[in-house]
């Protein structure tokens, strides 16, 4: 049996952070709004070496997506929406009831819709919406001359939270306790 696209993405995001956290793979929960059963892709807990170096104590989650053409928008808003439903569940760790303080989205959006400026467009739209729910994304850094052995990014929005690369960790000013709840001002 040959891996899907879907597997391909979940194994390459399981190389790029099983060094630096607790992972927990297809976690099951349950919305806390409408006591619907869920299932994650990932949970995870940041090690210690991501603490010493700023990343929050906190469990959070991920979703993968695989976006096989170009132009999936009802596919991408989807895709945000599973993940804001994440946020808004608890999951079970063990014996533990585990509340993620946000949930990112792992996929190959930009590399599907590398053609397509439009539909670029609309995912950098419902990005800023996903943010004020406390939605991001975790994407891979390439290798490059300035990151030789390329690395790991979270982002929400255009707003860096946290970028791991060759040993080297840094954490910017986002603020990922915050909460939108009515006027998001």
């Amino acid at each position: 049996m040959t891996a899907t696209g879907e597997d391909l993405l979940k194994q390459k995001f399981r190389r790029l952070i099983d060094m630096d956290f607790q992972v927990y793979a297809e976690v099951r929960g349950r919305h806390l709004v409408h006591s619907s059963t869920v299932v994650i892709d990932f949970l995870l807990f940041p090690t210690q070496c991501l603490t010493e170096n700023g990343f929050d104590k906190v469990w959070f989650g991920v979703e993968v997506k695989h976006f096989g053409k170009p132009g999936e928008t009802g596919k991408m808003s989807r895709f945000i929406c599973q993940c804001a439903s994440y946020v808004q569940s608890e999951f079970t760790v063990g014996k533990k009831a585990v509340r993620p303080a946000f949930v990112l989205g792992f996929s190959d959006v930009y590399s599907a819709n590398r053609e397509g400026e439009e539909y670029l467009m609309q995912w950098l739209g419902m990005l800023r919406l996903a943010a004020l729910l406390k939605v991001g994304m975790f994407s891979e850094i390439s290798p490059s001359s300035f990151y030789p052995d390329g690395g790991w990014k979270i982002e929400f929005s255009s707003s860096l939270y946290f970028k791991a690369t060759r040993g080297r960790y840094e954490r910017k000013e986002y603020n990922i306790s915050k909460v939108n709840v009515g006027n998001c001002t």
